[in-house]
């Protein structure tokens, strides 16, 4: 069987290892970037009509398919929200469910919530606000909009810059550091 080749960077060693990655097949696409959650990062390898989601678990740095609770569309796409894994998918053109993802062998999605609009939309979900718990999504003429659970509002751009997706990544403030520091071992006592 062939795989990808796949490497992954060791931040304290500084170092790059090889693993098996995915069987070849497996993904169709791989054009975007993984999504953080529940131990593994997955990536939906279709942008259009996959059955399943492929997961690489960060504790046995092993690949497998995890069943998708429906079959995705073109607006359709995964998101991490408070450490779990979410799909969110358009059932029709003005509504949205969010599915999620409470263990790594696909049977346990629940449908948690979904959203409907008066209107025809055609968002792509790009990440939740773990501040304010919002669901941020993109609309195809590149226009950012929140969604609190309660109401979906547009994101005012400063100056009406166009938002290139390629850029927009979440952020979280940390205490620890990429950098590591080396210490003098000579210690008097």
């Amino acid at each position: 069987m062939r795989y990808i080749g796949c490497e992954i960077f060791v931040l304290g060693a500084r170092s790059w290892r090889m693993v098996d990655g995915p069987p070849f097949g497996l993904f169709s696409w791989l054009g975007c970037n993984p999504v953080s959650a529940i131990g593994a990062l997955h990536w939906i390898p279709r942008i259009d009509c996959s059955d399943y989601l492929v997961s690489m678990s960060t504790d046995d740095d092993k690949f497998h398919k995890t069943p998708l609770p429906k079959r995705s569309r073109t607006h359709d796409g995964i998101v991490e929200m408070g450490g779990l894994l979410s799909f969110m998918t358009h059932e029709d053109t003005s509504h949205i469910d969010i599915w999620i993802l409470r263990g790594l062998n696909g049977q346990d999605w629940i449908k948690q919530h979904s959203i409907t609009v008066g209107c025809s939309i055609k968002m792509t979900p790009l990440y939740c606000s773990r501040v304010k718990g919002e669901i941020i999504f993109m609309d195809k003429d590149g226009s950012l909009y929140a969604y609190d659970f309660e109401s979906m509002k547009e994101v005012n751009m400063e100056n009406g810059c166009p938002v290139l997706i390629s850029y927009c990544y979440p952020h979280v403030d940390s205490f620890a550091s990429w950098q590591i520091e080396e210490k003098d071992l000579d210690v008097d006592y």
